[in-house]
């Protein structure tokens, strides 16, 4: 019953990040990117307030691919196409930081375990990062580069990416 109620509360933000993303002026992979960072927000949000080891065990699984994919498919596809303009160089290293970052987060969660005494404060740390990562791209960056690339591109991209994020969802995180 959890996973239906945080489910669609996670749809509903999800759409919520597109329509935000939309008054923007942001459009494509970036609207699509922001609708997946406050779905993948919701799921952390939810791991990161419950102490119910099943419910984490219910949880965890979702958000940990939902982010992996996210991040695999956004470094395979989309930041790859920044790399050939000087100002946006320095933004790809900080991504690339941050999505190994995140990616030692995940497995320390994996390794700790449901019942660990550490998996909150550790999941709560996964929140934190995933939010500054979250504020960076879609406050600094993704105007910037929309900017940069235009509605064509952007469009163009979210094609790539979600082609990618489905392989990588199909083969697994």
């Amino acid at each position: 019953m959890t996973n239906i109620i945080e489910r669609a509360v996670a749809r509903a933000a999800a759409k919520w990040g597109g329509i935000q993303a939309t008054a923007k002026g942001q459009y494509g992979v970036f609207r699509r990117l922001s609708e997946e960072h406050r779905e993948i927000a919701s799921w952390l949000r939810s791991v990161a307030t419950t102490s119910d080891v099943e419910t984490r065990r219910e949880l965890w699984p979702v958000l940990r691919d939902a982010l992996l994919a996210h991040e695999r498919a956004e470094m395979q596809e989309v930041y790859p196409d920044f790399e050939w303009h000087p100002s946006l160089v320095d933004n790809v290293v900080t991504h690339d930081e941050d999505a190994e970052r995140l990616q030692d987060f995940v497995n320390e969660l994996e390794r700790l375990g449901f019942e660990s005494l550490d998996w909150q404060p550790t999941v709560a740390k996964l929140e934190a990062l995933m939010n500054a990562h979250i504020e960076r791209e879609e406050e600094l960056l993704f105007p910037h580069v929309q900017a940069v690339i235009g509605k064509d591109r952007a469009e163009e991209l979210e094609a790539r990416y979600v082609a990618t994020k489905a392989a990588i969802q199909r083969i697994g995180p």
